[in-house]
Order: C-alpha cells, then structure tokens, then sequence
C-alpha cells in the first residue's frame, strides 16, 4: 500500500510528500520514495536514526487559522491588515469566525485601537480579511506588538497559527526602529511590508487542529498545498519521563485503501527516539532531517531536540573537528528551542568555563540569518544555554520567553570571542511574555555572562507576568577584563539593564560574587519603567565603575532610572553585600521620575565614590545632575531609619541630592553620608549642595528623631541643605549632623551655608525634642540662612548651631549661625517650649536678622562674635522672648544685640557681652540701638557686658528706646557710660527697672544722656551703686541734653575723682535739662562736689527742676563743697523738697550757679538759699532709713512728728497724683500735701 505522510522538522516546518514502506506492508509496484533529499531508498530503521518522525496526516473538518504567526507594520496612522484562511472551502454553507486584539507590548489606545469582530465566509470562500489602526506616537520606543486572536467558529474548528502577533515598527522601518521582534518568521510564513500585508498572496498552509477541536478526525475535503503548522508548544516545566531505552515501534491498523490490515481505518503512532545526549559535530547551517554521529549542525540538533516535547530533558553539546573557534552562522533563524534542553558549547574539546575570562570556542554569528533574527530563543523553559559567542544578530542574542527555569551562563553576548571588541546584537538577552524565574548568570567566575556592545540594551525583561528572574554576576557593557568600555546602547536611550512593567526580579545579590558589572552602556546603567514593574531588588552591583571600582567607566545616562510608575523597588539594602556602588555615571547616580513612580527605596549604596568609599568617583557634572534626584516622585525613600540603610552620596558633579517637582512629595532622606568618606572622618563633597529641594517639591523629610536617621551632611560645593523655591514647604530637617564629622566633634563644613532656604515656605528644621535636635556647625559661611521674598512661616528649633554635639565646644560656622535675609519675614527661631529653643554658639555672630517679622524664643545665643552684632543683629523686625544672649564679642558695637531696626526683647537675659578689643568706638555691650532703630525691652536683665561705650546699652543716632521693669547690672564702660548711654538725638525711657552697680571709667557710671536732642526719660527706676572711676556723675550724667526723672531712686552712686556722685548735669552747647520730680537721691557720695547733685553750665543754659522730692545722706569728701546739692552754675529750681543729713559737705553748696526756692522745702542745716513761702530752713525733717516702703523703690518715710507732713502748699496746683511709690500712695491726704517724694499716711 502506498500512503502520503506529513513530516516536520520543528523550525523548519517544511512538508514533504513521499511513500514509505510501513511495517509490515509492500509497496505496490515495489517502488521506494526518496525522504528529504536522501540518495537512497529509506527504510524504518534508517528514518529512526536520523530522528525523522513520520506522521499521518489525519483528516479534519474545515479549519480557521491566520495566514502567519507574524505581522509587521511600521508605526504611522495607517490599517495594518490581517488575513485569516479557511482550509478547505465550504461549498454549501457560510462560516463565521470572532476575531479581537489584545494588548502585548503595545498599548491601546495609545499604540493602535483595540479591534473585534466576526469574519463570515461565504460558500466557497477560503479568506477574510480585518484591519487593525495603528497610530503614530512620535516617541522613540522598541518595537511594539499586538495579539490577535480567533475565537468562537461556526461550521469550522480552529487551528493554528492562533494566536498570532502584529509587530509595530518604529521610526518607519524594520531596521530604523531597532531589532525585529524576537519571534522568528518561519518558512512559509508572510513577510512584512509597510502595511502589515503580505508581499504576496501566501499558499494557505494546513495547521494541525487544536487540542480542544471538537472534530479533530474530519476529513478534509481537499489536499492542502500549503506547507505543515507550526507544532502546539508544550508547556514549561521539568521533565515527567526519562527518554527510552529502546526505540519504539510504530503500529499501524488496516487503510481505507486495502493494507495489511484488510481496509480498517489505520493510525500510526511512531513516538521518537532522541538520546539524551546530541552532539553537533559540524559548523555549517545544513539541515537535512538528520542529526547523527555522521553529521549534526546546530540547526538539526536544536530540531532533534524540540521533538521530545518536553518528555525529558536533551543535552547538546559540542565536538567539532578541528582546534581553535568554530563559527555558525545561520542562514536564518534558528528553531525555536521548543522543549527542556541544555546547550552547552564548553563540551567543545579545548572550551573552559572554569575562571574568567573563560575560553569560549563555539561563536554564534548572525550576519547571515537576515533581518531580525534572534541567536536562541527558548519557549520551552527549564533549558541552560552555556558557553557561546553570540553576536552580529539584527534581533536578539538571546531569547527567554514564555517560559521560565531557565539558566544563561558563561556567554560572550555582543563582543567577538576576545570580548574585547563590539560585535553588536539589536539587543543583548530579552526575557518577555511571562518567562520567569530564570538565572542569567551566577555567583562565580565561570557562570558570569559578558553582555556588551549590543546596539539596544545589554538585557531586557518585559512585561507583568515576567518575574522572578535573577540576572547576577555578568559584565554588561564593558570588555571581557571589566576595564574598558564596550557599552550597550548606541545613544542615551539604551540601558544596560532594562526592566520594563516587569515586577520582582533581582538585578545582582547579596551574596559574593552575585553583583553584575554594569558600565559603559550608552543610557541608564539599570532602568525600571512602568506601574507594573514593581518589587525589583537592584543589589550589590557595580554601575559606572571599572571591575575593581576604582575608576569611572560611565554609562551615558543615570546609574539605576526607575521612572513611568515603577514603583515598590529597592536599590541596595541594609548589609555589605547588598551595596550597590553607583558612580561615575554621566548624569545620575539613581534618577527617580514621575508623579506614579513611588514607594522605591534607595538604601546602603557607595553613590558617587569608589568602592571603598574614600575616593571621588562622582556621578555627572552637567546641570540639573544629582547624586539621586528624584524628579515629580512622591514618597520614595533615600536611605533608611534602621541599622546599614543609609548611602554614602559623595563626590558629585552636582548635588549629592536633590528633589525637584510639585508632585515629587513625601519623600525621606535619612541615615546617610553626604559629602564625606565611608567612615563619616573626611570630606569627599558633593560639588554643590549635599541636598538640593527645589521645583516646588513639598514636605520633604530629611533625617528624624530617631539616631539611625541622621544624615551626615558635610564637606559639600555650596550648602549642606538647600530649599529653593516658591512651593518647597513642609519641609521637616531633624536629627542631622551639618557641617561636622560623624562624631559631631570635628569641623568638615559645607563650603557655603548649612542650610539654606531661599523663597521657600513653611518649613521646619529642628524640633522640640533632643532627637529632632539638628548639629549645624563647621560651616564656611553660615549655619543657616534664610533669603529671598517668600521665605516665610519656616520654623528654626532645638538646633545646635556653632557647637560640637555636647552644645559645649567650639566647632564654629563661619559667619553668622542664623542669617535672615531681606524680604524674609515671619520666620521662628525657636518655639514656645524650652526644648524648641536653639543653642546658637560660637558663631561669626549669632543670629542675623535682615527681614522683617522674626521671633527668637527660648534661644540661647553665647560666645559668638562678629564686626557689629556678636550675638544679634537686627535691621528688620525682631522678636526676642525668653532667650539669653551672653559673652559674644563684637569689634565694633553691639556685642550682645545690634539693632538699627525694630526689636522687642521680652523675658530675656543680656549677659556677660564685650564689645572691647577693635579699633573702633566699640559701644554697647548689650545693646547698640541706633540709626533710627526702635528697641522695646520688658523684663530684660542687661549684666556684666563691656564696651568702650555704653556697656550695658548704647542707644545713638536718633533712636528710641524703653526698658520696662529692667534691670541694668554690674556693666562696665572703658569709658563712658557702664550702664546705658542715650545720644545723638535719640530718646530713652526706663520704666519700672534697676539700673545697679555699673561702672564707667570716664562719665556716668550708671546713665550717660549726651547731646542737645537726646531726650531721657527715667520712671519707677532704681539707679543704685553706679561709679564713675575717673570723671562725674556716678548714677546718672546729662550733657547738654534733656533728662527726666521721677518716681525713682538713686543712690549709693558715686564717683572716684570728680563731681556728682548721683546726679551730674553740664552743658557746653546751648542747654541741658534735668527735670527731677517724686524721686529720692540717697547716700551718694563724690571727692569734690556735688555729692547727690551736681550742674554745671558754660552759657548759663543748665537748668535742673527739683520737685516733690528727698536728698538726703549724700556727702563729699570736702567740706562745704555741697554734700547735697552744688550749683557750680547754671540754675537749680527747688520745691517742695528735702535736702538734709549732707555731713560736712552741707546740703547746699554754691559756685556761680543759683539754686532758686519755689517755696515748700525742707534744709537740715541752713546751707540752702530756702527763703520762700513754706520753707523750713535748718530743720530736722525726721527721716527714717531708705527701704522699700512700697512701690517700685526704696524711700525714706517722715517719721509721725516730720515738720514735712502736711507741710506742703496748701493751694497745690496741683501736685503729682502720687508720691514717689505710685498709685496706690496718693499725693493729697486729707486735703493736704507733704513735703518730699514720700506722702505720710499721717
């Protein structure tokens, strides 16, 4: 009986017709049929040694299939069109197929529009056709595909090719847009055009009916002529049977047509006999059905082997006569690798896998195989390919796809077999369409793969159902000794290592040997892309460095890029051996980008240094480069608050980070080392900032409460922390060491400020806790500086800004700790706790204040010194509250405050200031007021502060100032004026306070008022045990000015040398004003004269009026010289006063000056001109001691019997409301008035 047979060769698929002699049967006319091309007559045992497998074909009821597998178009607003084939023709009935798109890579409705609908064919009609509209996006992309799929047959089954694949071309061409996808066109298949049509009417090829068909035996009702299907593939996973040991035999039952078994229907069913182990033994591309000892090329092993499906695994090795490299080049694609295989090359005699670099003798050249040819493409999963030069392949090198298990070692993948030179794939290895858990690589020298020079990416894993892969321990993009550059890509736009919308798979390890080398690409060292590219471990790699991570071999773009919603990803991790060392890259070192990209985690990295974290390898200089920059992201983290998350950034061309974008927010930076050596001792900075937040990028967190979230930010190009910009708000900095070591003991400051906010909004560095406590010192300019318009709302707590991290010693910025700029404004520095306080120390100046609304709360602002201003200066508005300012130095003025603006102290402690030791007039100690500055102090001690003038409080240049309940203590002037001086038209009030125990080395011991409109007005004050060493007026002087004083007390003021113990007045210059009203001058004493008053007056213009007021216990060392009072000149008026108990000086004491009676006073001992009505000359006037006898101030009370009580004018015009002690002592008692600042209740 003679039989027609199908046979296939899978990849080749090619249908040969022929006789053959079945078991059993003779053939008529005793004829024999050449089988694919053989020479001779062929019988069963020969086709089962060349593995030939023949098949009957069965009958089968009409078939739907595609007219291809593939279809290309090119990427344009045009209609791809699709045919689908009916086999045979249904003469008397219409058939109806459904047919539908489904995204693969491309994506509708961006890519193409998604497309259904039903296909009828007529009685008789064999095709269909339907369209699919591509659109043209304009983006630079791979190539794209669509599924298409058949479904739902009336009057037909299915068969295959179904599914099938339309590829869309980028750029207008095959070649323009990169490599053909990596499904190879099998013979008889269409061939692409510009429109996805066929270039001519292809032969329908008759596909073998699905699995699921529901009359798989139908007859056909004619032969086909078209060339056999592409065989079912079998599903990945390892193998169920071992192979056999013996061939089988095939069974044959009786033919239609009368054979040996009497006409019954007959079905053979021959199974293979594929030994375990192929060996190709010949280089050439020759496939005649045979793989055998006598001859076997790839092509026909990788055939041989595909037959098994997936029964049990084949191993195929190599040995090719002859020595050195044995190169293939494929006319065409090879078959796809259908079933579990090993394909090991290093079998090939003189091969070794063993170290590295390996000897690789087996090459893979595609120069031949035509446009987008792949080198292997594996469907079948669980196979290793091992030991090969893959190169010069339009498609891929090497291809996984489908399914996974499956391993890639020790390959030269885009090089030649030196691996020092490009010989390029389209793309080096691509995983897709769910291939997963595959290993690519190893953990030692043999498994490592070199994949460099390809012209798109080095690897690329696609899609969401692609996962579990682990590429580790390779070379991508340099040359076989990992120091020279071979990178993938040929433009920017080529990473080494892309991961797209392909979720949990591991780039490196943590474990030795696991990191690849990823350098030298022409984009991205590793990029992630996509919402469904999550999860990915990018680990213990090296990207931009050589092989020994000592010297820069760049890719051309970012390190890692993880951008287009991937997110969920972590860049490193929390050991050693997870360390990536990302450096040396042309931009960045990690580039975070886009508003859905988030949740991805970059942690314990060596990010801009060499591997041993000590030398500068920086990543790009170029602008908008960063360390990592993450662009629009939100809530990305930077390092970590545990134990190894923090990174080592250092070394950048630009910022070591930076944050950018109005959607990039909440994001945190914390644990790492910005700016310094690995071991946190040295500087390595970055070349500007160590962390830029610019683009309206909000509520940033940088650093923590907790210690493992500390930044070391220091040694940095600019500043250690940038704000920059409108929009940059939120911001929260806590917890950092700016400027020091890791110890927070040593300088290793920023070459510019610590901290920076420019324009920028509502933010908060510090807090109010020791955790939240940022270390802000070191720095080359300031610790902090604010600038700009809209810098504002921005909170400055609980930091230590100038000190080491014990707040105690000195690690200095070198200008100012806090500087606010013009058009700043209200801004707070500290908070309303204790702990939100900042300890602002050591500084080139305290805190700077050039805006306008700023509060300073519970600060601590000590041993700063600066030209003007130690501790603060002010030429805005500025709040002081509950904050000491002590022994800072100024070499100008204002060693404590220096204000020429608007301040207000509240609460607040001056102490222990100097503003001795420059060259200029040094004045004020505590305060400089001038310029027509305002300062308002309440409860305010001013104590043990020094200047050359006005030790205490300096208040000049047309300025006003007023102290309310006060105290002025123990200053001391080199000059004039210890306590507080008031000149040069400028105004003063003391209220309520205590002026004591201050010293002047010339005038004033206390008070010194100067100038002819300088006004001073002193109420409710003590002015107490002041001493004026060399000159006049221990308690208060006024030369030439105007002065007020009442309700007050001075006593036990003095002067050394001079006159005036308590009170001196002169005028040189026009006038001179003393007005003393309800005020007690008590127990001073002077050498000369004047012991409680003295004025003096060159034109007569010095004039004193004394008024309800007590002097007495003043004494001069000189007899008659004026204990009391001396009117050297000028004039004194006198009413309703005491002046008694002077000793030997008398209580009055005249030169040429007059003391002139209004009437009402009281003298002890005649030496007073009292001639007027009410006068009570040479009276006892029975005073008690000076006490506090209510009030503000100390006074002396009339005993029971004084002559003073009631002894007033009885027609008062009237008095003063109260007496000396204030409101609650009236100054009328019965209708009467006392003589004296004290009003008895008698």
């Amino acid at each position: 009986m003679r039989g027609t047979y199908w046979f296939a060769v899978v990849g080749l698929a090619i249908l040969v017709a022929l006789a053959c002699r079945l078991p059993g049967s003779t053939p008529a006319g005793g004829d024999q049929t050449a089988i694919a091309g053989q020479g001779e007559a062929a019988d069963e045992e020969e086709l089962l040694d060349d593995f030939i497998i023949l098949t009957p074909r069965p009958a089968s009821a009409p078939i739907l299939f595609f007219s291809g597998i593939n279809y290309f178009v090119n990427e344009a607003d045009q209609l791809a069109t699709i045919t689908v084939l009916l086999d045979p023709p249904v003469p008397d009935q219409s058939v109806t197929v459904n047919y539908n798109t489904s995204n693969g890579t491309a994506i509708a409705p961006a890519d193409y529009t998604a497309t259904n609908g039903t296909l009828t064919f007529n009685p008789g009609q064999t095709s269909q056709n339907f369209t699919v509209p591509v659109i043209l996006d304009n983006i630079n992309e791979i190539t794209e595909t669509v599924t298409l799929t058949l479904s739902s047959p009336t009057a037909a089954v299915l068969g295959q090719p179904n599914p099938a694949v339309l590829f869309i071309l980028d750029s207008g061409s095959a070649t323009s847009g990169g490599p053909l996808p990596p499904v190879a066109v099998l013979p008889g298949e269409v061939t692409p055009t510009a429109t996805g049509q066929p270039q001519s009417t292809p032969t329908p090829r008759r596909p073998t009916p699905r699995p699921d068909d529901p009359n798989p035996t139908s007859a056909p009702t004619a032969a086909p002529t078209a060339l056999p299907p592409t065989p079912v593939l079998p599903t990945a996973g390892p193998p169920t049977n071992p192979p056999p040991t013996q061939p089988p035999v095939a069974t044959e039952t009786p033919t239609p047509d009368g054979g040996p078994n009497n006409g019954s229907t007959s079905t053979p069913t021959p199974t293979p006999t594929i030994p375990p182990v192929l060996v190709v033994n010949s280089a050439d591309d020759s496939n005649d059905g045979s793989c055998s000892t006598a001859h076997c090329s790839l092509r026909e092993a990788i055939n041989a082997s595909n037959l098994v499906a997936g029964l049990y695994a084949v191993t195929i090795q190599f040995n090719i006569p002859g020595a050195g490299v044995h190169t293939i080049r494929p006319n065409g694609s090879l078959p796809l690798i259908t079933s579990p295989v090993v394909i090991d090359a290093t079998t090939q005699p003189g091969a070794s896998c063993g170290g590295w670099p390996p000897t690789l003798l087996i090459e893979l050249d595609g120069s031949n195989a035509g446009a987008g040819a792949n080198g292997l493409h594996v469907l079948a999963g669980n196979s290793t390919i091992t030991g090969f030069v893959v190169n010069r392949f339009s498609g891929n090198g090497l291809v996984l796809d489908t399914n996974g298990g499956n391993r890639v070692v020790c390959n030269f993948v885009g090089t030649d077999v030196s691996g020092t030179v490009v010989q390029s794939n389209g793309l080096g290895i691509f995983i897709f369409a769910g291939s997963s858990g595959n290993a690519v690589g190893g953990t030692t020298p043999g498994e490592r793969n070199l994949i460099s020079g390809n012209t798109l990416q080095g690897v690329r894993l696609l899609g969401a159902a692609t996962t579990g892969n682990v590429v580790q321990g390779n070379y991508i993009g340099p040359d076989v000794t990992g120091l020279i550059d071979l990178g993938n890509g040929e433009g920017t736009s080529s990473p080494g290592v892309f991961v797209a919308d392909a979720p949990n798979n591991t780039i490196g390890g943590a474990a030795a040997g696991a990191g690849n080398l990823i350098s030298g690409n022409g984009g991205p060292g590793v990029r992630l892309l996509g919402a469904a590219a999550t999860g990915n471990a990018i680990r213990g790699n090296f990207i931009g460095v050589n092989a020994p991570g000592t010297a820069r071999l760049e890719n051309g773009e970012s390190g890692v890029s993880i951008d287009g919603g991937a997110s969920g990803n972590t860049i490193g991790g929390l050991t050693a051996g997870e360390r990536n060392v990302i450096s040396g890259n042309g931009l960045q070192g990690v580039r975070i980008l886009d508003v859905t990209t988030t949740g991805n985690v970059v942690q314990g990295n060596y990010i801009g240094t060499d591997v041993s974290g000590t030398a500068d390898l920086g990543n790009g200089d170029t602008a908008g480069s960063a360390g990592v920059i993450v662009v629009s992201a939100p809530n990305n983290t930077i390092g970590g608050a545990v134990a190894g998350a923090g990174n080592l950034i250092s070394g950048n061309g630009n910022a070591g980070v930076r944050i950018t974008g109005a959607t990039a927010s909440g994001n945190t930076i914390q644990g790492n080392l910005i700016g310094t050596n690995a071991a946190g001792s040295a500087t390595i900075g970055n070349a500007t900032s160590g962390i830029l937040i610019d683009g309206a990028a909000p509520n940033t967190t940088v650093g923590g409460s907790v210690a493992p979230a500390r930044n070391i930010i220091s040694g940095n190009g600019l500043d250690g922390i940038r704000l920059s910009g409108a929009g940059v708000t939120g911001t929260i900095v806590q917890g950092n060491y700016v400027g020091t070591d890791i110890n927070g003991a040593l300088d290793l400051g920023n070459a510019q400020q610590g901290v920076a906010l420019d324009a920028s909004a509502g933010n908060t560095i510090g807090g109010n806790n020791a955790g939240a406590r940022n270390l802000i010192s070191g720095n080359n300019q300031n610790g902090i500086l604010l600038l700009n318009v809209g810098a504002t709302n921005n909170q400055i707590q609980g930091n230590y800004i100038g000190t080491d991290v014990s707040g105690t010693l000195n690690v200095r910025n070198s200008l100012r700790g806090i500087l606010l700029g013009a058009g700043t404004t209200n801004n707070l520095i500290g908070g309303s706790t204790a702990g939100a306080g900042n300890r602002i120390a050591f500084n080139g100046g305290g805190v700077r204040n050039e805006g306008g609304n700023v509060t300073l709360a519970f600060g601590t602002l000590i041993n700063n010194g600066a030209v003007n201003g130690g501790g603060v200066y002010n030429v805005g508005r500025l709040t002081v509250l509950t904050s000491t300012i002590g022994t800072n130095t100024a070499t100008t003025a204002g060693a404590g405050i220096w204000n020429s603006g608007v301040i207000t102290v509240t609460d607040s402690n001056l102490v222990n200031n100097n503003a001795i030791g420059g060259v200029e007039a040094n004045d004020g100690g505590g305060l400089y007021n001038h310029s027509g500055a305002s300062a308002l102090l309440t409860n305010v001690t001013i104590q043990g502060n020094q200047a050359t003038d006005g030790a205490g409080v300096f208040n000049t240049g047309g300025s006003t100032l007023q102290l309310n309940n006060s105290r002025i203590i123990g200053n001391t002037a080199a000059k004039n004026a210890g306590g507080l001086e008031n000149d040069s038209t400028s105004v003063a009030l003391l209220s309520s306070s205590d002026v004591l125990s201050n010293t002047a080395a010339q005038v004033g011991g206390g008070i010194y008022n100067l100038d002819s409109t300088s006004r001073l007005t002193v109420v409710d004050t003590t002015i107490s045990f002041n001493q004026a060493i060399s000159s006049t007026g221990g308690g208060l002087s006024n030369l030439n000015g105007e002065v007020t004083l009442s309700g007050s007390t001075v006593s036990g003021n003095s002067t050394l040398v001079d006159a005036g113990g308590g009170l001196w007045q002169n005028e040189d210059a026009g006038a001179a004003t003393l007005t003393i009203t309800n005020t007690t001058i008590s127990n001073n004493s002077a050498p000369t004269f004047g012991g409680g008053l003295f004025n003096q007056s060159a034109g007569g213009g010095a004039v004193v009026n004394l008024a309800h007021s007590t002097i007495s216990s003043n004494t001069v060392a000189v007899a008659t010289n004026g204990g009391g009072i001396r009117a050297e000149s000028g004039t004194i008026n006198v009413t309703h006063t005491i002046v008694a108990n002077s000793g030997a000086g008398g209580d009055c004491s005249l030169g040429t000056g007059n003391i002139t009676s209004l009437g009402y006073n009281i003298e002890s001992d005649a030496t007073c001109p009292f001639g007027a009505v009410g006068d009570i000359p040479n009276t006892n006037p029975l005073l008690l001691p000076l006490q506090n006898n209510g009030g503000n101030t100390t006074t002396h009370a009339l005993q029971a019997t004084s002559p003073a009580i009631n002894a007033g004018d009885p027609a008062f015009t009237p008095p003063p409301d109260f007496d000396q002690r204030g409101a609650a002592f009236p100054r009328v008692q019965n209708g009467q008035i006392d003589i004296g600042a004290y009003e008895s209740p008698f």
